[in-house]
Formats: C-alpha cells, structure tokens, sequence
C-alpha cells in the first residue's frame, strides 16, 4: 500500500503519477484535435452552403439588410460596425446608386437612352490595405476600399453580402487577407476557409484577385515560413480557380523600410507600393 523510496530520490515520481500525467496531456491532445475538427466542419458547411447565398437585387430595396440609409452611412475615413460581426470597416463607399448596372438619359428629343456605368473596382482586406485608395485607381468614383482591422478569412465571407450589396454586375474584386490567420488553426482548415470566400466571389463575378501576402520583419524563421507555404499554396489554388493571384513577396522581403516601427503595418512608401501591384492588375481587368 505504501512505497519507501530512498531518502535520496527527491524527485522520485511514482509509476501511477506518471501516468495519470500522460493521461492528461493525452486528453488535451485530444480536446485540441476536437477543437480543430469542428472548426473544419464548420468551413465545410460554409463551402456546402456558399451556392445558397444568393445575391440579389433585392439587395437594394430599402427593406434589405444590406441597405443603409443616407444619414447612416459612413464615409471615407469615418468607421462602421458590420451587422455581422464586430469588427470595424474602414474605407470609402461607392457613390450612391452604383449598385444599378445602368442608368438612362433622356435626349432632345424626348428618348430615353440607356448609358452603361463603369465597372466597379472593390479592394478588400485586413489593416495592410488601409490607405491604398489614394494610388491603386484613377478612376475614384467607382472604387471601394474596405479595411476590416485585425480580420481573418472567414470574416471577409462573413461580411461580403453586405460588402458587395451596391458593387453592380461584374465587379473587379481584389482580396488582400489571411495575415491575421497564421499560426491560429490548421492549414487544411484556413485552406478550406480561402475556398470558401473563392466560392462566394465566383458566384458574384469572375473578375477576381488574391493578393500575396507580405512577410513580416519581425518575427521568427517559423512565422515567416508559414506565409510563404501558405502563398505558395494560393498561388496553385489561385491558377487552379482562373483567379488571378498578386505577387508582393519579393517586394517586400528585406524591405524593412516600407514597414511601420510595429513590423507589421505598412507606411506610406510600403501602402504606395502595395497599391501600385494591385493597380496594375485592376488596370488589366478594366483594360
């Protein structure tokens, strides 16, 4: 019943001690693997539902949930909570109206002459993209940039219907997002998060981009690893799809002038230069 153990075995454990250790950190083993899984079931009933999610012109009625009134809307530099979620949204908004594919002007002679709108341009994404408007398009009525601090993948899918509600028809749609996801789940699961949000764009317009992500100075060999095989990885995913995919690596690495004293963030020259890669692919859609 009892176990004597020599007086000089002061870090003697017992065998049923041991045990019990392993016990426990098998069990938490095994919580954090049930974690994941239902993490990974739930991205797999977002793709298994993404088709549900219809986009419709119902969208604009004043009786939609996306449908914001005039004195409720925020403007450039103001910011807004998502009726979805709690993060706040940066950026400007699209002129009133755009969500209409056309509009009609009446003639001299009394006819009504339908004029097609310009295409759409929407750059969406976490806080590197914040003040890229003033660069990545000329033409500034029909851009919208929305900055969505500290977001992930599945909150960009989560927003999109509201986001994209006045986008019109076949709007180019650049996504610069997944920096806030590294290091926080499995890569098969933020896989099936990116396939996802690509469903839901592919079913709005298939004028899409997916813009690299940029590394990041400071932090370790491991972090820095993660982004590059995850970019590596949209890069296929990307071709695979028919999106287009903007490279921003090279620019970047060892580029520590371009960043904010947080490693993180991007200054001016770093914002301008971001911009300039997404405004050639912008170029390229509307071209």
């Amino acid at each position: 019943m009892y176990d004597y153990v020599p007086r000089g075995w002061v870090a003697y454990v017992c065998i049923w001690c041991k045990e019990l250790l392993a016990l426990r950190d098998h069990v938490q083993t095994l919580e954090a693997r049930v974690a994941e899984l239902e993490e990974l079931r739930e991205a797999e009933r977002y793709v298994d539902e993404a088709f549900r999610d219809t986009v419709e012109l119902s969208h604009l009625r004043s009786d939609s949930p996306c449908a914001v009134e005039e004195d409720e809307r925020p403007r450039e530099a103001e910011q807004s909570t998502g009726a979805e979620g709690n993060l706040p949204i940066v950026g400007t908004l699209l002129p009133d109206g755009a969500g209409v594919a056309s509009r009609t002007e009446v003639t001299s002679l009394g006819e009504e002459t339908p004029v097609a709108r310009k295409r759409q341009v929407l750059v969406l994404g976490d806080s590197i993209i914040r003040n890229i408007d003033s660069w990545v398009c000329d033409d500034r009525e029909n851009l919208m940039v929305t900055c969505l601090p500290g977001a992930k993948v599945a909150d960009l899918s989560r927003h999109l219907d509201r986001l994209m509600c006045s986008a019109g028809e076949e709007p180019v749609v650049v996504v610069h997002v997944g920096t806030n996801d590294i290091g926080k789940g499995r890569r098969d699961v933020l896989e099936a998060k990116f396939r996802l949000l690509g469903k839901r764009l592919k079913s709005r317009t298939s004028m899409v981009a997916f813009s690299e992500m940029l590394p990041v100075p400071h932090t370790g060999p491991g972090r820095q690893a993660e982004l590059q095989c995850l970019n590596v990885w949209m890069r296929r995913w990307c071709r695979e799809e028919g999106f287009t995919f903007i490279r921003n690596w090279g620019n970047f690495w060892n580029g520590g002038s371009l960043y904010r004293k947080d490693g993180l963030h991007l200054n001016q020259s770093g914002t301008r230069l971001l911009a300039l890669n997404i405004k050639k692919v912008v170029e390229q859609f509307l071209n």
